[in-house]
């Protein structure tokens, strides 16, 4: 018997390849749905473009401080870099 399909905003991918809309089997009282490519967890698909909206907002949101962290911390490396001696 096939089980209800239903219409998800995959948002898991949103940052690199953008958001797909798709449809997968309803599975009532579980937390997950398979696309047919991938299990996707809650937080990772969305049931309305509203949903999604918000969702993309936040993953953008900690991405950029992510990343302003990665910046910090390379702006403060500092190298040493032994000079070639004429000794071995």
């Amino acid at each position: 018997m096939n089980k209800p399909k239903i219409k998800v905003y995959v948002t898991k991918y949103a940052l690199t390849s953008g958001v797909k809309f798709v449809e997968v089997e309803e599975r009532p009282g579980e937390e997950c749905v398979w696309t047919g490519w991938s299990i996707l967890g809650k937080g990772h698909y969305a049931s309305t473009l509203e949903e999604a909206k918000v969702q993309i907002e936040a993953m953008r949101i900690k991405k950029i401080a992510s990343l302003k962290k990665q910046i910090a911390r390379l702006e403060k490396m500092m190298f040493a870099i032994p000079e070639e001696s004429g000794n071995g």
